[in-house]
């Protein structure tokens, strides 16, 4: 039990705790999903990604997160062309807290003249808690709580967001568990509101060159009682030939690291990203380990031509 004390205090100097409110990914520029629902439908095509991080090898109780993800435009088979829609399932595990979420997103497009779409998302999600007290070494065997296995009823919540973007750049803001709602029981679990601003641009280099700088901000208010930090993170990206990806990215006051991700074909592409703390707290950590997989289907329902911002790149 000390040990998984010793974690949470750890993140709650760090405010690594609230930030845990929703997945923390180093390819944060390809899960964009996750965080704002006005994604849905840019790719112009059908897509679903999978991504799992392993945060903090070698600390007993850090945070492993797991998403998978699915959007598509609608097209000719909704009665609005400019409709996409999106579902998201979600795991996250840190200490003896896991939590399972769902999301269902809907978006409608305006595209301009000058090949910019502006998109507006919203969705509507649930949360399950479980909370294994059997899994912590307790110091009196017969505390009554050791062996408790408790779970949460349905946390339902919503959210919306905004996206504009072009083949070159993209931004977007967007609001999360705009509820805040919280489950009080024998350890609390706050689900408070977050905020996301994302944004990138596409510099082309030469033919066989791109540069790519993007940056997250996101903030969230309390999270079991934590004040938590403006998170700020910052990549750049070179893209070679449209096909090998290598970058640096730097998650301010906390990590730094490198990422690397490949397009086999049109359709499939895969990630690996690795970070380390510059934190005093979780030096003794081995760091963070993050996989990307993705396909995109050769389907492209008619009614809005999406330009995508590298949506692959």
């Amino acid at each position: 039990m000390k040990k998984y004390l010793a974690l949470f205090a750890i993140m709650a100097i760090g405010g690594q705790l609230a930030a845990q409110n929703l997945p923390q990914f180093s390819f944060h520029m390809f899960n964009r999903q996750v965080y704002n629902p006005g994604f849905v439908g840019s790719d112009g095509r059908m897509s679903v990604a999978f991504a799992g991080r392993q945060q903090w090898v070698g600390q007993e109780g850090s945070p492993n997160s797991y998403v998978l993800a699915l959007n598509t435009p609608l097209g000719k088979t909704s009665s609005l062309p400019r409709l996409a829609a999106g579902f998201l399932a979600m795991r996250d595990e840190i200490g003896v807290r896991e939590t399972h979420r769902f999301k269902g997103q809907i978006a409608y497009r305006i595209p301009f003249g000058n090949r910019t779409v502006l998109s507006f998302g919203i969705q509507m999600s649930g949360a399950f808690v479980n909370q294994n007290l059997a899994n912590l070494d307790v110091n009196d065997p017969n505390d009554p709580l050791a062996d408790e296995n408790y779970q949460s009823g349905l946390l339902p919540n919503s959210g919306f967001g905004v996206y504009y973007y072009s083949d070159d750049f993209f931004v977007g803001a967007s609001i999360s568990d705009w509820f805040g709602n919280s489950l009080q029981d024998v350890v609390v679990v706050d689900n408070p509101r977050g905020y996301h601003l994302q944004g990138g641009y596409r510099f082309h280099l030469n033919d066989n060159l791109d540069l790519r700088p993007t940056t997250m901000i996101r903030y969230t208010g309390k999270l079991d009682g934590i004040n938590s930090p403006l998170e700020v993170d910052v990549n750049l990206a070179l893209i070679i030939q449209n096909q090998l990806m290598i970058g640096l990215n730097h998650r301010v006051n906390e990590s730094v690291g490198a990422m690397l991700k490949y397009q086999f074909s049109e359709n499939l592409y895969a990630g690996y990203a690795y970070d380390f703390t510059v934190t005093n707290y979780l030096k003794q950590s081995r760091g963070s380990h993050e996989v990307l997989l993705g396909y995109v289907f050769n389907i492209n329902p008619k009614g809005v031509n999406s330009p995508r911002f590298i949506t692959y790149f």
